[in-house]
């Protein structure tokens, strides 16, 4: 019988090291360029005319190959050391289900639902929400209705992995960048889709001499953006901290009724009441007053230190110490729960989404409790 051969770890990992020493030597700008010269640029054509041996036919000629002139004004770009040669950016298809596809001048990840009851695009709207938090990138505008949302602007290096002080050592370039995360909605194959854009761009260290970013550079940063997710999603997914059989009662981030951003329960009125009225006390909300007929529980609110946020195994909330109100409702079959502030005006976006991933954590590992009205 046939034996694949096999290779020790240590080996693997030694051609990995040789291969990014390999890489290292080359700077940016140079692996974007061939490395043969470009000196047939020079060259002039020499155009001579066919002749045809006397008592010979003239051959035919088609013209369907014929490559046409350029059109007034157009450039004749890119050549020589502008081409740029690299491959483009292969999107991760990790998660079993992804899949990639080119959508005009992007391309967009779509991840198919393990069942026909998992809400998929809330779990990529959600995955996306808790990615930024844990690369500490701030969400600057968000749409929620639209599940759209931009970035403030953060550093990495060219791959788009986190920059450090390592980086730095290393002599990396850093990119400054902004992006607009969509997420797109297919309901006939149970599937939602993932777009990134990049929005706004700036080299920082070492990048003086780095050329104006292209169309092919976009789209290679807009697919390292989608893999840099893809990547994360697959860790949540393996270390289980994504629900994966959708058993669990839900809970996402959306709009309520008056277009306001609240977080939005997969489950009756009731069962949502009773589960958040047992969940506050466990946050440190002191529960004041509380009227089930109109939806309404007004808390009292001491932001707790690191410690005890480490100990629930939650994201903290990053909440203002203060009296609040939560107003319960109802919103296209969900119950949806808005927060205000004791004046009765709505808490930030911001804020509401970064609160979600905590809170939507301890909710679903919460049972639910009846409560008294």
């Amino acid at each position: 019988m046939h034996k694949h051969q096999t290779f020790p770890f240590s080996m693997l990992v030694a051609g990995s090291l040789v291969t990014l020493m390999l890489v290292g030597c080359s700077s940016e700008a140079d692996r974007r360029q061939a490395d043969r010269g470009f000196d047939y640029l020079d060259v002039k054509p020499v155009t001579k005319p066919f002749v045809v041996p006397s008592g010979l036919d003239s051959p035919g000629f088609v013209t369907e190959y014929r490559i046409p002139a350029l059109a007034a004004g157009v450039a004749n770009s890119p050549l020589g050391a502008d081409v740029d040669v690299r491959t483009p950016m292969q999107v991760f298809t990790l998660v079993p289900g992804s899949r990639a596809e080119p959508d005009g001048k992007g391309m967009t990840l779509w991840f198919t639902a393990r069942s026909v009851t998992q809400q998929i695009d809330n779990d990529i709207w959600n995955e996306v929400i808790g990615f930024l938090r844990r690369r500490g990138i701030a969400i600057e505008d968000m749409n929620v209705a639209n599940r759209s949302l931009d970035t403030g602007w953060f550093y990495a290096n060219t791959r788009l992995a986190p920059w450090t002080d390592k980086s730095a050592d290393d002599e990396e370039i850093q990119v400054h960048q902004r992006y607009r995360f969509v997420i797109k909605s297919d309901k006939e194959r149970h599937r939602t889709g993932l777009a990134a854009q990049l929005l706004s761009h700036e080299y920082g260290e070492n990048g003086d001499d780095m050329p104006a970013l292209t169309a092919f550079d976009q789209q290679r940063f807009s697919a390292l953006m989608l893999n840099q997710v893809a990547i994360d999603y697959d860790q949540q997914l393996r270390a289980g901290v994504i629900n994966q059989d959708s058993n669990r009662l839900q809970m996402s981030l959306g709009v309520d009724d008056n277009g306001l951003t609240a977080w939005l329960v997969d489950a009756s009125f009731e069962t949502a009441w009773n589960r958040i009225n047992t969940l506050l006390p466990q946050l440190n909300f002191e529960v004041t007053t509380k009227t089930q007929s109109k939806g309404l529980i007004v808390v009292d609110y001491d932001e707790p230190d690191s410690d005890f946020w480490k100990a629930k195994d939650i994201e903290p909330f990053g909440l203002d110490s203060g009296t609040y109100r939560l107003q319960f409702g109802e919103y296209k079959g969900k119950t949806s729960i808005t927060l205000f502030d004791e004046d009765k005006k709505p808490v930030p976006s911001s804020v509401v989404s970064k609160m979600f991933l905590g809170l939507s954590k301890a909710f679903s590992r919460q049972q639910t409790v009846v409560t008294k009205k």
